[in-house]
């Protein structure tokens, strides 16, 4: 609940006083008040009595500051006089100090207004318990032996004329002698230079004797020529102000030189106080800080994150509380900051201000988002590497029955060329599981020449269906480019992720994805200006759309690891990332171009290759047969039933087995009947590796295939110590099959 507040304003402008109450308002107060801008209307107005504060403008049209301030002083009021000008000069401010103003402030800087106001009514209310004490010693002065407080007085040769009986324990408790020369001629001297310099007749100290420390009121009572002292023993509140004083020393140092920031913030919001730290923090001084809340630097979309915290400090349900949230800094970058917040409250109990604890967090976030991004990452790997698995499941009896009636019919049949089109789709299938192996990490990266234009073609034609007819491709390929040495899944990767995200660019209103490939030769003068490119023969590819386009503060962050502006259902920020790792890893180069809505163009420079390595050939050898007796075990009944066929096609005789455990039975009871073992790699209860340990235990040597829908991390020490021969991917063909099943046969 705000302070209330009486303000008698004297000014001429409307304006200009509702400016001042507005202020005073926003300083934590609930004012009352009333306008004057004339002498007689102030003095009815100081009549009515029960005003808090005067403020007044300097100069007026018919009346001035330093009138008003005269008439408050006939009227012998404590009330404070405080000074507000649009134009004052410092002699003139000086000069109505000392005339008994109490602080002045321009109308153009308002923020000491509360401040000063708080101040001068802390002093105004110190200055009425002085009167009253005052009030309190004259009207005992006439009973000298019945008053509680020391009595002395003292002649002008510094004799003790006559002491009460209080003083007289003072004097006891102090050691001295009663008939002692209290004081000196010198203290006497001082006492009546200092009587003479106030007002000739009245003068106050604080005077310490011994341990303790009096306030002493000293009157010159001329037609005796003495001084009569009243003294009060005020050694308790002097070592009260003593340790207030060091505390405050101390706060005010702890307060300056922490290393965290630290705000004390008025209930209306309204910063009160700032430390260096918190400056440094938001960006801002501290002159800059007092003029605004904390709302104004707040991120909207967290302002009232805290409202709830803060009602509940506020009601005594807690004491603190803590929060995360965003700021806004004076540059208008955006931190994350960690608040400690506690509520001061006065000796009433009433809410005084609230202290925060501020803690930048904006690194500690990051570290955190991208731990959280690398374990989404981790989990997404391990669903892709079981996607993989599964799909290569499913491709396997596809591919095999088919490559099996490939094999019987003549080239001639009609249905022969339609089963060539089943087993290309099964390799672009496969190729498929290979990029999402990769991602996931469970597959060896393959670089062999490339004709990069074939993959662009491809890619274009796989996203040709899913673009909106606002958007336009054209392709631009030169088809006399060369090879390049590269990994045609990561080629493709990269050609979809830069495709992806031009038409991203374009999605709102539309244009033309262009995508443009020559090769050019960089010459010495430009690979000396981009060190990631040499004197030699690039193909380079470049990808632009008339998109959104970017300024250069995200186009410089544009390759960093989860960085995106785009919405949580549209990107990771990982994208753009994979490009430039797939770039670097090819000994290439990428530069970006872009502004705010005029798009963007990429330019990926890859080396082209002088000479081609043989390539692999199919090896068309007759496929050899056999006799021996297999064991296949799969728990995908579609695969065990296409090995069967293809096996026993080639003459061997099969048992075949969906449950690891039971094909285990079956070998224990009949060790001797079977030749070699087929084991799938990833079987429920029972893995291949499990079943191949079990396996070489009743028949030390036995050999073993595994076969497997994704390259796992089988090391060399891993296969000789389960037995395994061979490790068999699948899609499985009837070629490889055939070849690898004899070869360990045969040994």
């Amino acid at each position: 609940m705000n302070k209330s507040i009486h303000v008698l304003v004297v000014e001429d402008s409307e304006d200009d006083t509702l400016l001042i109450i507005e202020e005073i308002r926003r300083g934590g107060f609930e004012p009352t008040f009333e306008r004057v801008e004339t002498y007689e209307h102030m003095e009815v107005a100081l009549d009515k009595g029960g005003w808090d504060v005067v403020i007044s403008d300097y100069a007026m049209p018919i009346f001035n500051a330093p009138a008003a301030l005269k008439l408050l002083q006939e009227k012998k009021s404590n009330v404070p006089f405080i000074i507000i000008s649009g134009a004052i000069g410092e002699d003139v401010a000086v000069a109505m100090m000392k005339a008994g103003a109490h602080d002045y402030l321009m109308k153009d800087n308002l923020a000491r207004l509360v401040p000063a106001i708080e101040r001068e009514m802390q002093e105004a209310s110190n200055r009425t318990e002085r009167i009253q004490i005052k009030r309190e010693i004259e009207h005992l002065a006439s009973f000298p032996q019945m008053n509680t407080d020391p009595i002395l007085e003292v002649n002008f040769y510094g004799m003790v004329t006559f002491y009460n009986s209080a003083a007289c324990k003072i004097i006891d408790k102090l050691g001295l002698k009663k008939d002692a020369n209290l004081f000196y001629h010198k203290d006497i001297k001082e006492i009546l230079k200092g009587i003479n310099k106030k007002n000739g007749k009245h003068l106050c100290r604080d005077v310490k004797i011994g341990s303790l420390t009096f306030e002493e009121n000293i009157y010159l009572i001329p037609e005796f020529k003495v001084l009569r002292i009243y003294a009060r023993d005020i050694t308790e509140r002097k070592q009260a102000e003593e340790k207030l004083y060091e505390s405050e020393v101390r706060f005010r140092s702890i307060f300056e030189q922490a290393a965290v920031g630290i705000i004390h913030v008025a209930g209306n919001g309204r910063f009160l106080k700032a430390n260096k730290c918190f400056c440094k923090i938001i960006g801002y001084t501290e002159l800059e800080i007092l003029e605004r809340t904390f709302w104004d630097i707040t991120h909207p979309d967290d302002i009232h994150k805290q409202e709830q915290s803060r009602r509940n400090v506020l009601e005594g349900k807690a004491s603190s509380y803590n929060i995360e949230k965003r700021y806004i800094r004076k540059d208008n970058s955006i931190i994350w900051v960690n608040l400690s917040v506690s509520l001061v409250r006065k000796p009433g109990g009433e809410p005084h201000y609230f202290v925060s604890v501020v803690e930048e967090i904006t690194e500690r976030k990051k570290i955190q988002e991208t731990l959280l991004q690398s374990e989404k990452l981790r989990s997404l790997g391990t669903i892709t590497a079981g996607i993989a698995h599964d799909f290569n499941n499913i491709l396997t009896p596809i591919k095999g029955y088919a490559d099996i009636m490939l094999k019987k019919l003549p080239s001639s049949d009609p249905l022969y060329e339609n089963l060539e089109h089943i087993l290309k789709s099964v390799y672009r299938a496969e190729e498929m599981v290979k990029q999402i192996l990769l991602f996931s990490k469970k597959a060896k990266i393959e670089q062999k020449p490339v004709a990069l234009g074939l993959i662009v073609e491809e890619v274009v034609n796989l996203l040709q269906p899913i673009i909106p007819t606002t958007i336009e491709i054209r392709q631009r390929l030169d088809d006399s480019c060369e090879k390049i040495q590269a990994d045609p899944s990561q080629m493709h990767q990269l050609i979809m992720n830069l495709c992806t995200n031009a038409l991203q660019a374009m999605e709102e209103k539309g244009g033309v994805l262009t995508i443009d490939m020559k090769q050019v030769k960089i010459d010495g003068l430009t690979a000396k200006y981009h060190l990631n490119l040499n004197e030699a023969e690039y193909i380079r590819l470049t990808v632009t759309d008339t998109g959104i386009g970017m300024d250069k503060a995200t186009k410089n962050r544009i390759f960093e690891p989860f960085f995106t502006t785009k919405a949580v259902d549209k990107g990771t920020g990982l994208g753009m990332s994979m490009v430039h790792g797939i770039v670097n890893s090819h000994h290439g180069d990428i530069h970006v171009y872009s502004s705010p809505g005029k798009g963007t163009s990429f330019h990926i420079f890859l080396p082209v290759i002088k000479y081609e390595l043989e390539p692999e050939k199919r090896e068309t050898a007759e496929i050899v047969c056999g006799q021996e007796s297999i064991l296949v075990v799969d728990d995908n009944e579609d695969v065990t039933k296409i090995m069967k066929q293809m096996l026993e096609s080639l003459g061997y005789k099969v048992d075949i087995y969906k449950i690891s455990i039971e094909a285990l039975k079956a070998f224990h009871k009949q060790p001797d009947k079977y030749d070699l073992l087929i084991s799938d790699l990833t079987m429920p209860k029972m893995t291949g590796l499990d079943l191949s340990e079990k396996i070489q235990k009743l028949h030390p040597g036995f050999p073993i295939i595994i076969i497997t829908g994704y390259c796992d991390t089988l090391t060399k020490d891993t296969q000789r110590e389960y037995g395994i021969k061979k490790i068999i991917k699948k899609p499985i063909m009837m070629e490889e099959l055939a070849k690898t099943v004899r070869e360990i046969l045969d040994k």
